[in-house]
């Protein structure tokens, strides 16, 4: 089974100051998260934030719709009255693009080429028993079951063996790159 940490949050972000008064920049917010959002996940349709006082300890949320589906929110709580703020998802979304995308890097990492992963559309919350993904290589197909463990992204066989050299080790980049899950489906010719 391969890991990724996940629980990604923005420390040290600073907002924008709007007018005269001590309120947050709505529109910097939004662009920020914005961008943020789109590196992390995907796709963003838009953003929506309050109007939030500028001050240490206020605390408020925006909703990230993505393009892909789903609406999340992304809580905001102001470290100081400069604008200093971090921010983190309140339910962590994932793109299945991402999902394919880091099972496919690593089996290409352990020298499996051509392996095709189906793990659904869409940005997703991933529930507690996890997504099944279909890994396919050299004709053969392969439940795996993608999830969150702790803060970590794993998967493996579904079953807990699957074919060939069955389910590996290690720990990826938190964006992503690196790491991964079991080996893919192989022939035993």
């Amino acid at each position: 089974m391969r890991t990724l940490a996940i629980g990604i949050a923005i420390a040290g972000a600073t907002l924008g100051l709007a007018a005269c008064e001590k309120k947050i920049d709505k529109s910097d917010a939004e662009k920020k998260i914005k961008s943020w959002a789109e590196d992390a996940i995907g796709p963003v349709k838009s953003v929506s934030c309050p109007a939030a006082k500028r001050k240490k300890g206020v605390t408020f949320e925006c909703t990230v719709a993505f393009k892909d589906g789903g609406d999340y929110k992304v809580a905001i709580d102001q470290k100081d009255d400069e604008g200093n703020v971090e921010w983190k998802w309140i339910v962590q979304p994932i793109g299945t693009d991402a999902m394919e995308k880091m099972m496919i890097d690593d089996f290409k990492a352990k020298g499996h080429e051509g392996v095709t992963v189906e793990c659904g559309s869409g940005i997703i919350t991933l529930p507690a028993e996890g997504v099944t993904c279909k890994v396919s290589a050299q004709g053969e197909t392969v439940d795996f079951q993608f999830k969150i463990d702790g803060k970590n992204l794993v998967w493996a066989p579904k079953d807990g063996t699957g074919p060939g050299e069955g389910a590996g080790g290690g720990a990826p980049e938190a964006d992503g790159s690196g790491g991964g899950g079991g080996d893919a489906p192989t022939t035993n010719e």
